[in-house]
């Protein structure tokens, strides 16, 4: 049995450097298109910091109550056979994505807000 379920919001946090001076902190990029996933190590230059790390973080929103209602009468979450995959895609753009990388999924313990922003540069 294969079935696919959508999210039902979806954002990325971040902490990129915009400037040499600043950081976009409080940067929730709800209305980008995609969700950048990164760690860049030492790619910008900020004041303050000699070796600077940048990351993001995708926050993903499913409706856990529709996906179990979906799949009670046609299987057992307990069973060993039972397996989930996340499935995201790569829209590269002009930049080599990297090829061989681990992503870590963890459960928010609370909601979050899209938000409205849509780049990281304004």
């Amino acid at each position: 049995m294969y079935l696919v379920f959508t999210a039902s919001k979806d954002t990325y946090i971040t902490n990129k450097i915009i400037s040499t001076s600043a950081r976009a902190t409080d940067a929730n990029l709800g209305g980008a298109s995609t969700m950048d996933l990164f760690k860049l190590y030492d790619e910008t230059n900020i004041s303050g910091e000699t070796k600077p790390i940048e990351l993001s973080r995708a926050l993903i929103k499913f409706n856990l109550q529709d996906i179990s209602a979906s799949l009670k009468s046609k299987t057992s979450f307990d069973d060993s056979s039972f397996k989930c995959t996340l499935k995201l895609h790569d829209v590269q753009g002009n930049q080599i994505a990297p090829a061989n990388f681990t992503l870590a999924i963890f459960p928010l313990s609370q909601s979050f807000d899209e938000g409205i922003g849509k780049d990281v540069s304004t």
